[in-house]
């Protein structure tokens, strides 16, 4: 099928990667602090944090299976709009009061189930959206990559001023309707032809299974995965809990993973030129 040459898909994805990002680095922050408010608990606030991305690194393992069966379209859309409804619910619940954790980190790990093959889906197509917005795909790339530095660096800052400005609940709201914003303009722009599966999603699934029967790199992804959410529930558990306790706002929080960000963004321009 051939494609009129436009650059609505690239941009308009662009946007959602932002927009998508930048909710998820606030939710750490916003739903994070919401726990400690209400329990006083850093286990019970690693509990919401750990459900969310143990469900986001499984979905990953499955996410090519999804994208090759039911095609990277519906993949990508079921997965933002399952977002919009998770975030959204977060925010009744946290509106209307104090709300057990555990309900919270359900509700957060149900977001999550089809965000990693959103993800894939949204990524294995780059090399076609590139190729009819006439640009390069490396160029494309490195822009998504800076706005996901950028949300990481930005977004602590915002959620922790969410919190001193209108408190965790409307932060909440704030962060659903973010998503919301970001599930909108997915839909307005990922193009008519991520309806079937691409030759790169039907080719995403035997790799996929072979990670998973592989007896070296499976283990080490899920090293990695383990390694990852330690340092999480140091930026978003115990550095919030240790804030809390000493009496001090959300702002200490925010001023060390900003600058804990720029060393992220910084390190990644160094890499970029030594490449």
């Amino acid at each position: 099928m051939q494609v009129v040459k436009t650059r609505k898909p690239l941009a308009g994805l662009l946007i959602q990667s932002g927009l998508g990002r930048f909710a998820d680095r606030m939710a750490a922050i916003v739903y994070g602090w919401a726990v400690l408010q209400q329990t006083g608990s850093g286990f019970w606030a690693g509990i919401v944090i750990a459900a969310h991305v143990a469900v986001l690194v499984l979905g990953t393992l499955y996410a090519g299976r999804l994208i090759a069966r039911f095609g990277a379209r519906p993949v990508a859309l079921c997965g933002s709009w399952l977002s919009v409804v998770a975030t959204t619910v977060i925010a009744v619940l946290l509106l209307h009061g104090p709300v057990h954790p555990l309900l919270i980190a359900a509700v957060s790990a149900l977001g999550a189930s089809l965000e990693g093959p959103s993800n894939v889906a949204s990524e294995t197509n780059y090399p076609e959206i590139a190729r009819i917005a006439r640009w390069d795909l490396l160029r494309l790339n490195a822009i998504d990559d800076s706005l996901d530095h950028m949300a990481g660096l930005v977004a602590p800052a915002a959620g922790a001023a969410l919190i001193v400005a209108v408190g965790s609940a409307y932060g909440a709201v704030i962060i659903a309707a973010l998503c919301l914003a970001s599930a909108l303009t997915l839909t307005a722009s990922l193009p008519d032809f991520l309806k079937h599966p691409s030759a790169k999603a039907t080719r995403l699934a035997p790799v996929l299974q072979h990670l998973r029967a592989d007896p070296v790199l499976f283990p080490l992804t899920i090293l990695f995965s383990l390694v990852m959410a330690l340092l999480a529930s140091i930026q978003f558990v115990i550095l919030p809990l240790s804030v809390s306790q000493a009496g001090l706002d959300p702002t200490a929080v925010a001023k060390f993973l900003v600058a804990a960000a720029a060393g992220s963004l910084r390190g990644a321009a160094a890499a970029e030129v030594l490449q």
